[in-house]
Parts: structure tokens; C-alpha cells; sequence
């Protein structure tokens, strides 16, 4: 049995991407939440992707924009990771 790899990609990808010649240039740190929240979908997949998405009244047009609770708390964990690794003297004010 052959197993299909989720892969989650978005169209804001290349606009993100915009992004990091902007920080260099302007010697500031970036926090790449692009990156990582796409590496993050594709290391749980997609069942268990679902399980960010805000519920909607119509479920067959799910919110692909909006954060559960448990969305947003992972989403956060991803900042603050984000913060730890590239502005390492703002970690001590992070939980």
C-alpha cells in the first residue's frame, strides 16, 4: 500500500518570502512564521490539521484562515520558538 505525504503549501508562500531580504537589509531579526507553521502542517498532516481550523456554521466550507483555541496556542508555541532562535534577548521575557 502505497502512503500519499501531506504537503501543505500556500499561495502566501512567495510573499513571505519577500520578506527576508527586507530583514537583512534592514539588520533585523525575522521571524519566519511561514516556514515554520508549514513545516508544522506537514509533520502532523492533514487529519490532525484539522484540528486548527475555527469551526464554521457551513462544514463543508471550512475556515482555512482563522485559528481554533488549540490552533492558536500551537501557532504561539511556533512564534515563541521563532523569538528564542532569532531574538534571543527577548527569550527571557517569553513563558
Amino acid at each position: 500500500m502505497k502512503t500519499l505525504r501531506f504537503r501543505f503549501l500556500a499561495a502566501i508562500g512567495s510573499a513571505a518570502m519577500l520578506t527576508q531580504p527586507s530583514a537583512a537589509e534592514e539588520l533585523v531579526p525575522l521571524v519566519d512564521l511561514y516556514a515554520s507553521s508549514v513545516e508544522q502542517m506537514n509533520a502532523i498532516g492533514p487529519d490532525a490539521a484539522r484540528a486548527f481550523d475555527t469551526g464554521t456554521k457551513a462544514p463543508s466550507k471550512p475556515d482555512k484562515t482563522h485559528l481554533s483555541g488549540n490552533g492558536a496556542g500551537e501557532t504561539a508555541k511556533l512564534v515563541a520558538g521563532e523569538i528564542r532562535k532569532n531574538v534571543p534577548g527577548l527569550a527571557k521575557l517569553l513563558k
